[in-house]
């Protein structure tokens, strides 16, 4: 067996990352109802495990929590990676996630999923409330994401305020 040149590891590094680097699989399930966004994980190959265990989460929760089609989901599997896109994305106020509207793009971090499931949901909705208001309004998606947790809640509390029950 040849060994290679030290020179060509770089090269030879770049390329396996490249291919490993952004992992994206259109959403499905057997649910009735399907969200149309693609995933991607953004840093997998170093923390593939974990981070393929965060995209199952998130493709839970987007059974019920339905992105447009054509909107792309990125999880960032490692800090460096959530750092990176936070600083591309003109460093957004955030440690959690962030949406660019007009690039039909939602960037999550993927530590969010660390934490309890309703934790990363409520994160996962407020995202799809910005998009479904298509505002940058922090209060608008909040009380959107709230009606995308709570859909019979929204529903009673809706009708008892066109009925005055």
């Amino acid at each position: 067996m040849k060994h290679i040149s030290v020179s060509l590891w770089p090269l030879l590094f770049f390329l396996f990352a490249m291919n490993a680097w952004a992992t994206e699989t259109k959403v499905t399930s057997t649910a009735p109802v399907t969200s149309a966004a693609r995933v991607r994980l953004d840093g997998g190959f170093q923390n593939a495990p974990q981070c393929n265990l965060w995209r199952a989460a998130l493709q839970e929760e987007l059974k019920t929590l339905q992105y447009p089609p054509g909107w792309t989901i990125t999880v960032t599997c490692l800090r460096s990676y959530w750092d990176t896109a936070r600083r591309n994305a003109d460093s957004p106020r955030t440690n959690t996630a962030f949406s660019k509207l007009r690039g039909r793009t939602t960037v999550l971090n993927g530590e969010i999923f660390q934490q309890s499931r309703p934790f990363y949901r409520g994160i996962i909705a407020h995202e799809l409330g910005h998009i479904k208001c298509d505002c940058a309004d922090e209060a608008t998606a909040e009380r959107i994401a709230w009606e995308l947790q709570h859909p019979l809640e929204s529903k009673d509390s809706s009708e008892a305020a066109t009925t005055g029950k």
